[in-house]
């Protein structure tokens, strides 16, 4: 099967990089993992590093969901928030509801 090229990346690919001020970027700038870490100091540093690697709950963390809830001012519990594992999920779920809806 052969797809059409995507225009965006094409254009990305030639103009995005060399550039001093990228204002059309989608992405975020290009951080090590001690300079993400540095953000939140070194409290959160040591539990990011001490923390277990294993799966998580469907929904996400109840401290993750807690810590959007407050993030976006909603005062609301976990509970009224599911996390997604990942951008490609999110966009296979909305695809099927539109498709539903069709």
């Amino acid at each position: 099967m052969r797809l059409k090229p995507f225009l965006l990346d094409a254009w990305l690919d030639t103009y995005e990089h060399g550039i001093k001020f990228n204002l059309a970027a989608g992405t975020s700038p290009t951080w090590t993992a001690n300079e993400v870490l540095d953000l939140g100091g070194e409290e959160s540093r040591q539990l990011y590093l001490n923390h277990k690697v294993g799966y998580s709950r469907p929904a996400g963390a109840d401290s993750l969901r807690e810590a959007i809830a407050e993030m976006q001012g909603f005062a609301a519990s976990a509970d009224n928030f599911a996390g997604a594992l990942g951008r490609m999920e999110e966009f296979v779920k909305s695809c099927s509801a539109k498709m539903a809806t069709a």
